[in-house]
């Protein structure tokens, strides 16, 4: 039973709830061939040729006047699905939801203008179809074409837009238009830097006049950084829905548990300052990231059981060494994959060895979400304290702490032990990157291991403490004469 939206034209600043949707779901038919679909029809609902696919079930969150709440998810998620229900353009199956006030959704930004028309005409084409008198958008007109920068292109057709103009036009036109909830649908997917600057100051500009946003994007920095609350979607179904950084952990795990050779996180995350343990002596030696602490490794701290995550793996003993399991933690002790631009990261991984083997090199690197390394280092790149050999079935424990100096953004690591013979591991800063390398015998390197999330630090906004992928030390002066 199809239940029937409820639309309010009345003033939302006043009201405790912009948007409401409650128990919605759609179901899709998925048909063989079309003549089943007639064969049903026919039959007026006596047989079913059709497949039920359930693309929403039991949907329910309610957004205040000025929150901007983020929808996330993975494709197929149901993201799509529900968007175009808010908007009017599908009904859904069961269920219901409540829009105090008007609502304009930015789907597939650009999708909607005639191509043969220019940016000027499209303008007053789409706000027309959105409601909008033509006398209400020429007021309009030169606000929106200088947000958009096109130029002189606001007067040629479409067509001969490239896909970042097409989002400035309709980024431009649905931010000056008035409405009382605006959803957005990655629209930040296209364009250059400093037109997302334009793009969120506006935003919260929107904002502050109590306008309610609902932002679909896959940019887990966005998230956290611009979004009151969030819901995360998966398969059809609500998998959480609350704080956006909590939102953005559970995120992770649902990318995680794509993954063939990676269990999910745990979903409840303790204070580890009131569980865990220290070194555990019937492990094999623990190895550090900086000298300092190698001196007094009884007092590193290791992580409890469920803070890990474990890795699975079919062809155990293809490798000499199997990667077992890892955890992120911050240095507060608690476990954790979302971080401030700037804060310290501690990475717990565990290596089983098959066999004996000489000195143990350990290494961890960090990739982008392009696979380009923008951070990696090895143990023996450290003055840490390692052993002659290992022996045989012996579990090596790594921890290694990272400052984040990297631009906002969600990021992997891999994670790799090697060997080396000790009197070659000795003379190692004595000899050339080719003859290390020669030296080193790899026992195992596990790629997309994890990732977490870094998001910009505090008080500088979107401008960031630096400009490229990481922050270098150095100093600077300036002097007039």
């Amino acid at each position: 039973m199809i239940t029937d939206v409820i639309h309010s034209e009345k003033n939302v600043n006043n009201k405790k709830t912009a948007l409401s949707v409650n128990n919605l779901s759609k179901c899709f038919k998925f048909y063989d061939n079309p003549w089943h679909r007639a064969l049903e029809w026919m039959s007026f609902g006596k047989r079913l040729y059709h497949k039920p696919f359930w693309s929403l079930q039991d949907i329910s969150f309610h957004v205040k006047p000025g929150e901007i709440l983020g929808i996330i998810g993975q494709n197929g998620a149901g993201k799509s699905t529900l968007l175009k229900i808010l908007s009017g353009i599908i009904q859904p199956t069961s269920g219901n939801y409540e829009i105090e006030g008007k609502l304009l959704a930015m789907l597939e930004l650009g999708m909607d203008f005639n191509p043969n028309l220019s940016g000027k005409e499209n303008i007053f084409r789409t706000a027309e179809i959105w409601g909008f008198p033509k006398d209400y958008t020429k007021d309009l007109l030169g606000k929106i074409i200088d947000f958009s920068e096109l130029g002189d292109f606001i007067e040629r057709p479409v067509k001969f837009y490239s896909s970042g103009m097409a989002v400035r036009l309709a980024f431009s036109l649905f931010a000056f238009l008035k409405c009382d909830v605006l959803i957005i649908d990655e629209v930040l997917a296209v364009g250059d830097l400093f037109f997302h600057q334009k793009c969120y100051k506006r935003i919260e500009k929107l904002v502050s006049e109590k306008t309610t946003i609902i932002l679909v994007t896959h940019n887990m920095a966005d998230v956290q950084q611009f979004c009151d609350n969030a819901v995360v979607l998966d398969k059809g179904q609500i998998f959480y829905k609350g704080n956006a950084r909590e939102a953005a952990y559970m995120f992770t795990q649902i990318k995680h548990r794509e993954k063939e050779n990676i269990v999910p996180f745990q979903k409840v995350r303790k204070n580890v300052s009131q569980s865990g343990n220290l070194i555990n002596s019937k492990h094999a030696p623990l190895f550090y990231s900086n000298a300092t602490e190698a001196k007094s490794f009884t007092n590193i701290f290791w992580p409890p059981d469920e803070f890990f995550s474990t890795i699975q793996c079919s062809d155990e003993n293809r490798y000499p060494a199997r990667l077992t399991r890892f955890a992120i933690c911050n240095d507060q002790k608690n476990s954790c994959n979302s971080f401030k631009q700037g804060d310290y990261a501690i990475f717990y991984y565990e290596f089983y060895l098959y066999q004996g083997i000489d000195v143990p090199i350990s290494a961890l690197t960090i990739t982008n979400r392009y696979n380009v390394d923008v951070h990696g280092k090895t143990s023996s790149q450290h003055n840490i304290q390692v052993p002659d050999n290992v022996q045989k079935n012996a579990c090596i424990r790594i921890y290694q702490r990272i400052q984040l100096k990297l631009t906002p953004g969600e990021y992997g690591f891999i994670c790799a032990l090697m060997t080396m013979h000790k009197d070659d591991y000795e003379q190692r800063y004595n000899l050339m990157q080719e003859d290390v390398e020669k030296r080193v015998t790899l026992l195992n390197v596990v790629d997309q291991v994890g990732c977490f999330i870094i998001t910009p630090e505090k008080g500088f906004g979107l401008k960031g403490p630096h400009l490229g992928i990481c922050d270098l030390p150095g100093d600077c002066q300036m002097s007039v004469t």
